[in-house]
C-alpha cells in the first residue's frame, strides 16, 4: 500500500495558503482552532488542517444571521427590536476592522442553512443551473467574478432536495462539484449579494475569501 506523506507547514506558509496574516495565524493556533506542534521557538501545522472547517465566533441565530446578510444587501431587517438592530450595527463594524472578514462572515452566518455537497457527472451542472427548483447563488452568481463552470451553487427547499438529487443523480460527497444549502426561506433571483458574499465565505480558500473581501468593501461603502 502506498503511504500518503503530509507536509508540514511554516506560520508564514500557513497565512500564504488561506490568505490570513501571519499574526491571524498566530492567533488561531493560541485559541486552539489551529492544532499545531511547536518545534524549538516555532510553530509548525500539519497541512491536513488546512482543509478542515474553522469558524472564530459561535452562529448568530438564524434570524440574525438572515438579518445580517439583509443589512449587508442595503435592505432593512424587519420584526427586530433595538437591541438586536444594535447588535448587528456592531457586527458590521467589526466586518469593517477585521482582517479575515470572511472567516469572521462565515463563523456568524453558517446557521442560515445546511450546507450539502454532492458530487455529479459532466455537463450535470449545466443542468442544474436550469432547473428552476434551484436558486442560484455563490460561485454560482455572475456576480461573484469567478469562473465554475464545473461547478454550481444554490438554494433548495427541504422539500425538493431528495427530488433534484435522484433527476441529476448526484451523489454525496466530501468535495462535490454540487453545492446545496438547503433552507425553508423562500428566495428569487437574484440573491441578495450579502448572500452571495457569505457563500463565498464558506469556502474558506483564498480566492473565495480575497472576493469576499471585495464584495464587503462594495456592501459597506
Amino acid at each position: 500500500m502506498r503511504r500518503l506523506v503530509f507536509m508540514e507547514m511554516s506560520v508564514q506558509d500557513v497565512a500564504q495558503s488561506i490568505g490570513v496574516s501571519r499574526r491571524r495565524v498566530l492567533q488561531l493556533i493560541s485559541d486552539g482552532s489551529m492544532p499545531a506542534t511547536k518545534i524549538g521557538r516555532v510553530y509548525v501545522v500539519d497541512e491536513r488542517e488546512l482543509d478542515r472547517p474553522r469558524y472564530r465566533s459561535r452562529p448568530l441565530s438564524p434570524t440574525m444571521a438572515w438579518s445580517l446578510i439583509a443589512l449587508l444587501s442595503g435592505d432593512e431587517p424587519q420584526g427586530l427590536q433595538a437591541t438586536q438592530r444594535a447588535r448587528l450595527q456592531r457586527y458590521v463594524g467589526r466586518l469593517r476592522a477585521d482582517d479575515d472578514a470572511s472567516g469572521l462572515l462565515a463563523s456568524w452566518v453558517r446557521s442560515r442553512a445546511q450546507r450539502l455537497q454532492y458530487s455529479a457527472q459532466p455537463g450535470t451542472p449545466d443542468r442544474l443551473r436550469a432547473d428552476s427548483r434551484l436558486t442560484l447563488s455563490g460561485i454560482s452568481d455572475p456576480r461573484s467574478g469567478l469562473s465554475a463552470g464545473h461547478q454550481v451553487e444554490g438554494y433548495l427547499s427541504p422539500a425538493v432536495v431528495d427530488a433534484v438529487c435522484r433527476d441529476h443523480l448526484l451523489l454525496p460527497a466530501r468535495q462535490g462539484n454540487v453545492i446545496v444549502h438547503v433552507t425553508t426561506r423562500q428566495l428569487a433571483p437574484p440573491v441578495p449579494l450579502g448572500l452571495v458574499a457569505a457563500d463565498l465565505a464558506d469556502f474558506g480558500t483564498p480566492r473565495e475569501s480575497g472576493r469576499v473581501a471585495q464584495l464587503l468593501a462594495e456592501c459597506l461603502s
